[in-house]
């Protein structure tokens, strides 16, 4: 058994396990990317409160399916599924708001988020 520490991902001089990490983060991307689209055509044919209830439902599974991983290889292909899963939940979002809010309101609430987080002041 092998005891691997935290920091090891950063050893400059483990190129193996660096790149073996950096595919198991892009290929989360590669999925998200192939699915965008024939999701939101699903988005258009589905009713989105079932649509989004149910992306939530496979999200969590396969994030605890994630836990039990022993193989590589299977971090891979969950990774690849959740970022399939994953790419029709913001523009399904995004169409339920539209419902409520129009287009320059909503562009508003997306453009102050980032404004809004602010770290709090000192304690005295």
């Amino acid at each position: 058994m092998t005891i691997v520490s935290p920091t090891s991902f950063l050893n400059p001089y483990n190129a193996e396990r660096n790149s073996g990490y950096a595919l198991a983060l892009s290929i989360f991307f590669i999925g998200y990317l192939c699915c965008e689209v024939p999701s939101n055509l699903l988005l258009t044919r589905a009713r989105p409160s079932w649509y989004l209830s149910g992306i939530m439902v496979v999200w969590g599974a396969l994030c605890a399916c994630m836990a039990t991983l022993k193989t590589y290889s299977g971090l891979l292909a969950l990774r690849f599924f959740l970022g399939c899963v994953e790419a029709g939940f913001f523009p399904g979002v995004l169409f339920i708001m539209s419902c409520w809010y129009k287009k320059n309101e909503i562009g508003k609430f997306y453009l102050r988020r980032p404004v809004d987080i602010q770290p709090p002041d000192r304690c005295t």
